[in-house]
């Protein structure tokens, strides 16, 4: 689980391994991701993301306290490499109100 603090904006990166061996790249896949909040609704829908080889970066904005109170969250990757559009995840998230603990 990724613990994030509230109020963020910032890259989650996802190493993807192509067990096929035949994708070494998925920059010219359109990786896009969604995230969902514990009741299954998309706050994020369908999110450009950047890949750079098998790595890819979801930049999430969860600055908005409103729509992203302290909680748990799941993020899931998609692209599409030739007729195959996987969605991997979920990733999970938490928001939690502060990452100083003590």
């Amino acid at each position: 689980m990724i613990r994030l603090a509230l109020g963020t904006k910032e890259n989650i990166a996802i190493d993807v391994t192509d067990i096929t061996g035949l994708t070494s790249s998925l920059s010219g896949a359109s990786p896009n991701f969604d995230v969902l909040n514990a009741a299954g609704t998309a706050l994020i829908s369908a999110q450009a993301a950047t890949a750079s080889l098998m790595n890819v970066r979801c930049l999430c904005d969860f600055s908005n306290t409103t729509t992203f109170p302290v909680g748990e969250y799941r993020l899931f990757l998609k692209f599409t490499v030739g007729s195959e559009v996987p969605r991997l995840g979920p990733i999970n998230i938490l928001i939690i109100s502060t990452l100083i603990e003590g």
